[in-house]
């Protein structure tokens, strides 16, 4: 029995070009590389799978996938939406645990300089009676 492992193909999505604000091709694959084995899926139509710059170039061609395209801000309207959500999310928290990480340096000084007074607390008391 064989012991790989079989991953899915990672997924291919456009890129957004801010300049026209379209979502465009771009293509995963350098052009005329050879022994390219990495193998994309297209969510523009199921089982939509390619590999290597030429086929790439067939896929983004066809009807169906130019009009995945056109509408691809539709069509993932919600994803677009939740990927912004999390990058959000993800820069509040990062933010959050730089202010914790403040907070714990600034609580460990104050431990510090109370355990110092009641030290000197003590010494007082001690000289006092």
């Amino acid at each position: 029995m064989s012991n790989q492992i079989v991953t899915e193909p990672p997924l291919y999505t456009p890129q957004f070009n801010e300049v026209t604000g379209k979502y465009e091709d771009e293509s995963p694959f350098v052009k005329f590389e050879r022994n390219n084995k990495k193998l994309y899926k297209c969510s523009c139509k199921s089982g939509t799978l390619f590999s290597g710059y030429s086929s790439f170039i067939q896929h983004i061609k066809s009807k169906t996938h130019q009009e995945y395209i056109n509408n691809f801000e539709n069509y993932n309207k919600e994803l677009i939406a939740l990927k912004k959500e999390n990058r959000n999310i993800r820069a509040a928290h990062l933010l959050l645990e730089q202010q914790n990480t403040k907070l714990n340096v600034e609580l460990a000084n104050c431990e510090k300089k109370n355990e110092e007074l009641m030290m000197i607390k003590k010494v007082f008391k001690l000289l006092t009676h």
